[in-house]
């Protein structure tokens, strides 16, 4: 970027007020659910001089937003090598925040962002944020390998407001002790929330008093309402550091539901003692996912609301490897979700939804079912909400292959049906003998494209009495002729959108759909 900056180390990237930046495309997507941030990362540097160090040539931050922006998003990016190492600053930008400053006032949304290696001769490493008035909000980001000389190494916090959610605080700095805080540092923060995070290997360096007190994750003084949930801080030069008014008697802030370095886990709601190994895949190569066994899966908040984080393009909840954030009888602590099919009362091999003409047919196969008691299959016109429409007990094979199949009628429920091409979503929900359960990926069909010439005829095959039709946009039809297997066209009679065949003979019949337009469909079906 040498050839926007000219050199000049006072220049950042600006995010501006009303604004919404992303990155991480690779150049073929068309939708912005398509790209993949992790794969093709969108660089942000404070190298301007390109030599791939970090020194005194660098930008002294990398992004920056002004005052008072409270609408604005970044999401995507990859921030580093910004050196905010400025002397004798006339203001905190250029000495603060080295990966990113935001300004007084400023409440961006930062989502599916990494802070590498970014350096603060002051506070924030990799951001540094000042009395935002509405909550800042950090989502699905990752701070890692930060480093600042007096305080929040990862991220300092100064007066006003921060939510952080499904985020990573690893290996960051504080390289003097006074301050701590080496994940995170707050200083008079009227409100901060941390929903699952992992805050795990952060360091606080020369120390001016033992090191256990400095709060190598976390050290808050003054603060007012800090709630952490479901979060693990764990394997740091120490774990929370507090230091209130003089007014206010030290204490902890509202932990739940967490494990929490240097605490027993005796106090407050659902908490792990602090000397477990939460079980992480490998700290030495940065992988902090949950191993299968781990004492932290399962053990979050089982009122945690799924609208707290960010989702894929189905609407799930994910975490911030972009898998299912729920998976199991109750969310996991931390970051990461763990996904293993240990998790599963049945290993599940396939889970599939196929349009038939008046159905959908959902088949899936398993390849093991241990102690597997049933499947509940649950559907949805949104992706989000699910109800519950059937059961298929298991079958309680250990070894050999089962298959499954069901047959849904949404035709019984025409609201999933309101236009062409309406999707209709489905899922499984397992449930294990001890009442555990877990839920499938979801499958997913379309009732025709646009200008579709389908119509659709439940139930069919008919057994008896009435059913349903519905034109190719799902409208009640204005007429119905019905033909016998001779050509020859039968009285049936018709009401509200239901023929009623009571009086038919078994046999295949023609049914000719007179659509509000005028247009005919003609669907053929069974009589038995």
């Amino acid at each position: 970027a040498d050839g926007l900056t000219d050199g000049d180390r006072e220049l950042s990237f600006e995010l501006c007020g009303k604004s919404a930046v992303y990155g991480g495309f690779k150049g073929t997507e068309n939708h912005l659910w398509e790209r993949d941030a992790a794969a093709n990362p969108t660089i942000l540097s404070g190298d301007i001089d390109k030599n791939g160090t970090m020194d005194d040539n660098n930008s002294f931050g990398v992004v920056w937003v002004g005052p008072n922006i409270l609408t604005s998003i970044l999401d995507g990016f990859t921030i580093t090598m910004g050196n905010a190492n400025k002397v004798n600053c006339s203001s905190s930008k250029s000495c603060t925040g080295g990966g990113m400053f935001v300004d007084d006032g400023s409440s961006p949304t930062i989502r599916n962002t990494r802070f590498i290696n970014n350096y603060t001769r002051d506070e924030g490493g990799g951001l540094y944020t000042f009395g935002s008035s509405i909550p800042l909000k950090i989502a699905n980001c990752a701070f890692l390998q930060n480093t600042a000389r007096s305080g929040g190494g990862g991220l300092a916090i100064v007066a006003g407001k921060v939510i952080i959610i499904n985020s990573l605080f690893a290996d960051n700095v504080t390289e003097q002790g006074q301050l701590g805080g080496a994940g995170i540092r707050g200083l008079s923060v009227s409100y901060l929330k941390v929903v699952n995070a992992t805050i795990t290997g952060n360091e606080v360096r020369t120390p001016s008093e033992p090191v256990q007190q400095l709060g190598g994750g976390i050290a808050l003084r003054f603060y007012d309402d800090v709630i952490i949930q479901n979060t693990i801080i764990r394997g740091n030069s120490s774990g929370i550091k507090v230091q209130n008014r003089e007014a206010e008697p030290d204490a902890y802030p509202d932990i739940s539901y967490s494990l929490v370095q240097g605490l027993d886990g005796t106090s407050g709601t659902g908490n792990i003692n602090g000397n477990t190994d939460p079980g992480f895949v490998n700290t030495s190569t940065g992988n902090y996912q949950l191993t299968p066994g781990s004492p932290v899966v399962n053990k979050g908040d089982p009122g945690t609301a799924e609208n707290l984080f960010p989702a894929n393009n189905a609407g799930d909840a994910i975490d911030l490897a972009g898998s299912a954030r729920f998976y199991g009888p109750r969310i996991d602590m931390g970051a990461y979700e763990l996904i293993h099919e240990s998790a599963l009362p049945v290993s599940l091999a396939a889970f599939n939804a196929s349009l038939q003409e008046n159905a959908v047919l959902l088949s899936w196969l398993t390849t093991t079912e241990a102690n597997a008691s049933h499947f509940e299959i649950q559907r949805s016109g949104d992706a989000r909400t699910f109800e519950a429409i059937g059961r298929v007990g298991a079958k309680g094979g250990e070894q050999e292959t089962e298959n499954y199949a069901y047959t849904d009628y949404p035709l019984e429920h025409p609201t999933f049906l309101t236009a062409p091409g309406s999707p209709v979503y489905y899922r499984l929900r397992i449930v294990d003998l001890d009442g555990t359960y877990a839920f499938s990926p979801i499958a997913s069909v379309r009732w025709g494209k646009t200008g579709s010439n389908a119509a659709m005829l439940y139930p069919n095959p008919v057994n008896s009495g009435k059913v349903t039709l519905r034109t190719p946009d799902g409208r009640e039809p204005a007429g119905v002729r019905v033909f016998n297997p001779l050509g020859r066209q039968v009285n049936v009679p018709f009401s509200h959108g239901e023929l009623d065949t009571a009086h038919l003979p078994a046999g295949l019949y023609l049914a000719q759909i007179v659509c509000p337009d005028g247009t005919t469909v003609t669907v053929k079906f069974l009589k038995n």
